[in-house]
């Protein structure tokens, strides 16, 4: 029932005078806050019966360090937030209560990360609160916490943290995982990649549900593949995201498929994208694309740059170029010193990283390079010339930015905003600032993540010459691994 505001305030204070003399009080306001949560239960028992099961789900730990401040893992911090203690208290008054299993997460609103958990959390990170919990009740414990690994998943049940597992977004990237896990079929397991870009990213923006690898999701009759009625020889120009999603779905639909890659191996700028042990589960994802393509008999050609007269000597009935974009390189006075590398060079191991580092670019990207850096012992400046972070480009989910973010402040990268880079001295940079203030900041090398430009000479060239001819992905509009799936499915499904 509700209370007047002065009889709340009352019941906070008795639970901090009791917390602080080592009293009961935890117990007492944790079953004074839980009384929505137990009327709940008893309605629903009532209506359907007492061996109907009803399932509650709760943070146990907030990782709070105060309001809107989330807490990274591993971070030292005092719980502003639902502690340990308080957490399990909880999980012993909700099993008195009549609860049949307790599905358990952690954190809240103001660590919207924890719940919600981006790439940067590693797999089944939550399990061992589930653990904690089965070893205070006798009712069965579910596990959260990026469980779409089933490695992981299996591990914890094998080892008793808890007697449950729930997989939320790996549903969405691949709805036969269930399946696909019964019948030793792991590998053709769709990842999911922990982005939130379409899921609850859209949701944010008002837009229904989706997912970045799997455009059906949520519309799956509408966006259903229909087998070719008559079966065309497509000719597909680059071997990165879109150029792999329209070889699979051409494939899957019947027409006979050839692809294309200048490089030596498939991937695009995911290969670099993946380097990053966060970004792991995008090496999933172009490991199960060749799967599928090999699957799918798709003529695979590596090594092979296209031009217009090899394109005349195939004669395909539909091009598609998917060639991608190309680093941008601002023009500035010494950019080209030795000591100055871009990202992709870096993360694929052809330009060495000094000890100081500073980074030119505070997009999502540049974000990642430079926590990717820091964990390899370097020291770290990101300077950007708009007064945020990840202020441009595709827009970064909530939970995925604020992490990124916390993250950062916590590894102890240094950010200079609303500056940009005058010129590069061998020693020093200069920098100027939105007020033209100039000032200097030495350097062993300096990374560049100023953004991506589409790569179209072929396209514009081809399609003066062919009827048949369609570009995506990055050739298209620079966006990021949504965009490219996106535009291939979208594109291939229809012809």
């Amino acid at each position: 029932m509700p209370f007047e505001n002065n009889h709340i305030d009352n019941r906070v204070k008795e639970y901090l005078i009791q917390r602080a003399k080592g009293g009961v009080g935890l117990v007492i306001v944790a079953c004074w806050r839980m009384t929505f949560a137990k009327e709940i239960l008893a309605a629903i028992k009532k209506n359907a019966g007492d061996d109907f099961p009803v399932v509650y789900r709760y943070g146990l730990k907030h990782y709070m360090k105060g309001y809107h401040k989330g807490a990274v893992p591993g971070e030292p911090f005092e719980e502003f937030g639902r502690d340990m203690d308080e957490g399990l208290d909880m999980a012993k008054i909700l099993e008195r209560e009549g609860f049949d299993a307790l599905h358990v997460d952690a954190g809240c609103y103001d660590s919207w990360y924890w719940p919600h958990p981006p790439n940067y959390m590693t797999h089944g990170f939550m399990a061992d609160l589930a653990h904690e919990v089965k070893k205070a009740v006798n009712i069965p414990v579910i596990a959260v916490g990026r469980m779409d690994d089933p490695d992981v998943a299996i591990n914890v049940i094998e080892q008793g943290k808890a007697d449950m597992v729930a997989v939320g977004r790996g549903f969405l990237a691949d709805s036969d995982w269930a399946d696909k896990v019964k019948y030793d079929e792991i590998e053709e397991i769709r990842p999911c990649l922990g982005c939130h870009d379409a899921c609850t990213g859209r949701l944010f923006n008002g837009k229904p549900m989706c997912c970045a690898v799997n455009p059906t999701v949520g519309r799956e009759l509408d966006y259903q593949l229909a087998p070719a009625i008559t079966p065309k020889k497509f000719m597909i120009v680059g071997g990165g995201p879109a150029g792999m999603e329209a070889a699979r779905v051409a494939a899957l639909r019947g027409h006979n498929v050839a692809l294309y890659e200048q490089k030596n191996k498939l991937g695009g700028h995911l290969i670099a994208g993946s380097v990053p042990e966060f970004k792991k589960d995008i090496r999933k994802l172009v490991i199960w694309y060749e799967r599928q393509l090999k699957k799918l008999d798709v003529i695979i050609h590596t090594n092979s740059p296209v031009t217009i007269d090899m394109i005349r000597s195939k004669a395909p009935d539909e091009i598609i170029f998917a060639t991608g974009s190309k680093p941008i390189i601002p023009s500035i006075n010494g950019i080209d010193n030795p000591k100055v590398a871009h990202c992709i060079d870096v993360l694929n191991g052809n330009a060495p990283l000094g000890k100081n580092v500073v980074v030119l670019g505070g997009g999502l990207v540049g974000c990642e390079i430079a926590l990717w850096a820091v964990e390899k012992g370097c020291s770290l400046t990101l300077i950007e010339k708009l007064p945020g972070l990840m202020a441009s480009g595709p827009a970064v989910s909530k939970e995925n930015k604020q992490m990124t973010l916390d993250l950062l402040a916590v590894k102890g990268v240094k950010i200079v905003l609303s500056t940009t880079l005058s010129r590069v001295q061998e020693d020093e940079l200069v920098l100027i600032d939105n007020r033209f203030s100039q000032s200097k900041l030495s350097y062993d090398t300096l990374v560049i993540a100023a953004g991506m430009q589409r790569e179209d000479r072929l396209f514009l060239d081809a399609e003066k010459i062919f009827k048949r001819v369609r570009r995506i992905g990055d050739c298209l509009n620079v966006r990021n691994i949504q965009g490219a799936i996106w535009d291939a499915y979208e594109v291939v499904r229809r012809l």
